[in-house]
């Protein structure tokens, strides 16, 4: 790949939230098969718990793919218009990402 090359993608959307449902997977790997059912009750805990997006969070992420796909279907955008939806759309993804961060590692994402 050549120094400053630039990569283009055709859509303007980003792929690093909910709206990608592999987004949390590695690909290549597969866990081992476990009978989550068959578990002595003392083994069965929400590993992610603490570590996932809430519903309400998850309902945001949703709508704010619905506010993506009504602003595409508008006619007269520019690519202006359209780069500063983008970011303002990534902008509300990270509001949402600092709540799960603060709620993670409070001691280092704590609100003043």
């Amino acid at each position: 790949m050549k120094e400053n090359s630039i990569m283009s993608v055709e859509q303007g959307a980003c792929q690093g939230c909910c709206v990608n449902p592999n987004w949390f997977f590695n690909p290549g790997f597969t866990p081992p098969p476990v009978n989550y059912f068959k578990l002595p009750e003392m083994f069965k805990f929400d590993l992610l718990a603490g570590f996932k997006l809430t519903d309400q969070e998850q309902e945001i992420l949703k709508k704010l793919v619905e506010a993506y796909s009504l602003f595409t279907n508008l006619e007269n955008r520019s690519d202006a218009d359209n780069k500063e939806f983008v970011d303002a759309v990534h902008r509300a993804q990270q509001l949402i990402a600092l709540r799960v961060a603060r709620r993670v590692n409070p001691e280092v994402w704590h609100q003043p």
